[in-house]
């Protein structure tokens, strides 16, 4: 099963060596989406069917704590892995 993935951190650096190691991991990976912090991850999963979402907790705007708690209380977002 095939499948997105959202990587979320403010560090653009960062998010290219986690879509290298998620390449590397051999998953089955349609697309990887970058957000650099929780409000451009809401923004990008109103967009997209994400099956997982890797997230830095320390981040500007809407860091990922609030992130993850906006997903949680998401009917829409509820079964996204995290």
């Amino acid at each position: 099963m095939s499948s997105d993935v959202l990587v979320v951190d403010d560090s653009a650096a960062i998010r290219k060596i986690l879509q290298r190691v998620l390449r590397q991991t051999g998953m089955v990976i349609d697309s990887i989406h970058e957000a650099g912090d929780g409000n451009e991850a809401l923004e990008l999963l109103a967009q997209h069917t994400v099956r997982l979402v890797l997230t830095d907790i320390n981040m500007p705007n809407m860091d990922g704590l609030q992130l993850l708690a906006a997903i949680k209380e998401s009917v829409q977002w509820r079964r996204i892995r995290w």
